[in-house]
């Protein structure tokens, strides 16, 4: 299913189908994905509910979403497989197991996310791919990283920060810097890095005052204290 391997383990699958969903929703897709859920009508039961998310996914993504190194433990540990890692898969997922310890576990209530998706399978699977002691050495390798760029108060300048509503990054984002150093722009769809984007005429306007509020920020400031 979805181009993945047959000896993808579980833990590795149900995180490729939670972060199907996940994704849709952050990259501004929620309004394909709902729809593709729930109309022409609801689903008569949870298996053609199934189907449909399956169908989506497809969709979405194409057949061979599942093909590649990311949601592959076995193929992320193994380094002869270094030439399927993409440009960030394995990267990404070491800062996950090393450094953030962004593990995206299921929460107790309202979870769509597999039950089984708990800290227990995704800290063994960070130990499969990086060795037995990344998940003992996680907390520690977490203060440190926090420490050194200051967590949710970063100590940096020059820097901008963009949030977006739909963005499930949001909350972990940083919210204690200076007004005209971040933004939120709150839209129906405004999703991850939604002002990176090429500009459109049809973009929110959210998006649009994010925009126009770092290009002021870079030239009258950031730029003209380096001329």
């Amino acid at each position: 299913m979805f181009g993945a391997p047959q000896h993808l383990a579980d833990t590795d699958f149900r995180y490729l189908v939670a972060d199907a969903f996940s994704m849709g929703v952050q990259y501004g897709h929620k309004h394909f994905l709902c729809d593709s859920l729930l109309k022409p009508s609801p689903a008569s039961d949870i298996n053609e509910l199934l189907e449909r998310y399956v169908t989506w996914i497809s969709k979405q993504y194409g057949s061979s979403y599942g093909a590649g190194c990311f949601y592959d433990a076995e193929c992320i540990r193994d380094a002869s497989s270094a030439d399927k890692w993409q440009p960030t898969s394995r990267a990404w997922r070491w800062q996950k197991c090393t450094q953030v310890a962004y593990l995206q576990s299921a929460p107790v209530s309202s979870a769509l996310r597999s039950p089984s998706l708990n800290l227990i399978s995704l800290i063994q699977e960070c130990n499969q791919m990086f060795g037995e002691e990344t998940a003992a050495e996680l907390a520690e390798t977490n203060r440190a990283f926090q420490k050194r760029f200051g967590g949710d108060h970063p100590r940096v300048d020059h820097v901008f920060y963009s949030q977006f509503s739909d963005d499930p990054w949001r909350e972990a984002g940083a919210h204690d810097v200076a007004d005209e150093a971040s933004c939120l722009a709150v839209c129906d769809g405004c999703g991850h890095c939604s002002d990176l984007r090429t500009p459109t005429n049809d973009d929110p306007a959210g998006v649009k005052a994010c925009r126009a509020k770092f290009e002021t920020l870079l030239a009258k400031k950031w730029l003209a204290s380096a001329a």
